[in-house]
């Protein structure tokens, strides 16, 4: 169950961040817009949210979920702090680590060689799924898993190749042992014993749900994959996210969450 939320109010300059979706610039009053509306959502919800300041020097911070990853234990909350892939973000992370020192019980780092994004972590009890890719390396990986393991979690690498900016694109967790997944994803061996629901064609960026463990958020505008989550008893909520997705994020980059 998901309990508390950290965002961060997008930079005025996000436009000018990293992506490689051509569907234009967003509209930056309609971004402002749709990021209170993500913040309500989650409040709705039931979730206690912080939202700290823009990071007017770096577009993609409001991305938050690439610099860190939250750890539930037993003694309270554990953080990593990522090490970006994407170099230009790297600056982003000595602020939100400043942040999480007073804020957790233990606090670990990714570092040199390796290197990890959070967008490439998807935690479904106690496994940790981890994306190796252009964001994560396989150092990374496995120094994610070393920390992970020793706090009683499992990590799986799921190394691919398939021009997505991370695993939890076109995946992620819906329902207790369900996944909203890609096509390309679903016959891949480390998912087996899970539910799958395939997302419909046309429809992959809907793959990126956020599941709060009583209340499923899902980005607005994707009818087929909506009527496929009814169809196993879901109810999801729709939030308005086409300005991030032209900046190829998604509803579980938005926040970190513990």
């Amino acid at each position: 169950m998901i309990t508390k939320a950290i965002v961060r109010t997008p930079a005025a300059d996000m436009a000018s961040g990293i992506t490689g979706a051509d569907l234009g610039k967003p509209d930056m009053k309609l971004t402002f817009a749709q990021h209170e509306g993500y913040v309500e959502a989650l409040r709705k919800a039931g979730v206690e949210v912080t939202v700290l300041e823009a990071q007017e020097d770096y577009p993609d911070s409001v991305f938050v979920e690439d610099v860190a990853v939250m750890i539930p234990t037993a003694s309270g909350v554990a953080a990593i702090i990522a090490r970006p892939g994407a170099g230009p973000r790297r600056g982003e992370v000595e602020n939100m680590k400043s942040y999480l020192k007073t804020f957790v019980s233990e606090l670990f780092e990714i570092t040199d060689p390796g290197f990890m994004e959070g967008g490439d972590v998807m935690l479904v009890k106690d496994t940790f799924y981890v994306g190796v890719d252009k964001r994560t390396n396989q150092s990374g990986c496995d120094q994610f898993a070393a920390v992970v393991e020793k706090l009683g979690y499992k990590c799986i690498c799921v190394p691919f190749e398939n021009g997505i900016p991370h695993l939890k694109t076109e995946m992620s967790q819906v329902a207790e042992n369900t996944l909203l997944i890609a096509e390309r994803f679903a016959d891949r061996p480390e998912f087996k014993d899970f539910k799958k629901i395939i997302a419909p064609k046309g429809e992959s960026y809907a793959a990126n749900c956020l599941f709060l463990g009583e209340t499923l958020l899902m980005p607005a505008g994707f009818p087929k994959t909506r009527a496929a989550l009814v169809e196993e008893g879901l109810n999801p909520v729709e939030v308005e996210m086409t300005e991030f997705r032209k900046m190829d994020g998604g509803l579980t980059c938005l926040s970190l969450r513990f």
